[in-house]
């Protein structure tokens, strides 16, 4: 969660430029405001406030609430969950079911 508004850069990015923003501009100001947040949390041990810097520039058009909405996990993990249940059902149960005799005192549970 620390790293979290690192990872969320482009989606900030991107839905700043939907609402009008300047791509080069907006990515020139990410690229300082991650800098100066990476360096505060290095070297000063403070707190991540790149989504602080970011909702206090007007350019971006976004108030803190709607940057964290932005950042919220789910929107950003793409197809992972259903791939691991696909991979789950496709690969993984197939064989469980094939080698059960040998396992069947063991109890085998993944939760994702």
């Amino acid at each position: 969660m620390k790293e979290l508004p690192f990872m969320g850069t482009e989606e900030i990015l991107m839905k700043a430029v939907l609402k009008g923003g300047d791509r080069q501009e907006l990515h020139e100001k990410i690229r300082i405001y991650s800098m100066e947040a990476a360096r505060e949390v290095k070297e000063f041990g403070r707190q991540n406030d790149l989504v602080d810097r970011i909702a206090a520039d007007p350019s971006f058009g976004f108030s803190k609430e709607e940057i964290l909405e932005i950042l919220n996990p789910d929107h950003l993990c793409g197809r992972a969950p259903s791939q691991v249940e696909e991979f789950m059902r496709d690969i993984v149960d197939p064989v469980l079911a094939k080698y059960s005799e040998l396992i069947n005192d063991i109890n085998v549970e993944v939760n994702v």
